[in-house]
């Protein structure tokens, strides 16, 4: 459990970097492609810059590590002793039912941080809508470092909402 608390924590903290170390150069190629092409959404860009933190952050990133391991896992502990594999399928059938518990007391906290992110994607988007403008006034640092601010909110918020599930 600690261990896959760590994991978890690593995964959260990667993708946050990640996403931080990315967004100063997202925000300036959503704008540098909107002043180039006026049919081109750049939002697509920093909402395709979401996703992937997302994934990162993700217990289902983790859980593709697992998966590989899971069956030779259950073959070994059947091989040791018939108990030692009954002992393990219960405990799965138990963390299963546990995980279903976690989902709903930490629904609220997610809540916030959907929230939270919802806020980042439509500020994202009010910079892709003033993208000229934010050009003309040389803007665009203001802009960016603005725009990481409300990421970071909606980072602390999924942290948050991660540590009350871990």
């Amino acid at each position: 459990g600690l261990l896959d608390w760590v994991r978890q924590r690593l995964f959260s903290e990667g993708g946050s970097r990640l996403e931080h170390e990315l967004a100063p150069d997202t925000v300036r190629l959503s704008i540098e492609s909107k002043l180039r092409d006026q049919s081109f959404q750049s939002d697509l860009v920093t909402r395709d810059l979401r996703v992937v933190r997302r994934f990162v952050t993700s217990p289902s990133f983790g859980a593709l590590f697992d998966v590989v391991w899971t069956p030779l896992f259950f073959l070994l502990l059947f091989a040791l002793h018939w108990w030692f594999g009954v002992f393990a399928m219960c405990a799965t059938a138990s963390l299963v039912l546990v995980t279903w518990g976690n989902q709903k007391a930490s629904r609220e906290r997610l809540l916030e941080a959907e929230t939270a992110e919802a806020m980042a994607q439509r500020q994202a988007t009010e910079i892709r809508q003033n993208a000229e403008l934010i050009q003309a006034l040389g803007m665009r640092e203001q802009i960016s470092d603005r725009w990481r601010a409300v990421l970071g909110h909606s980072d602390d918020a999924m942290l948050k909402s991660m540590g009350r599930s871990a």
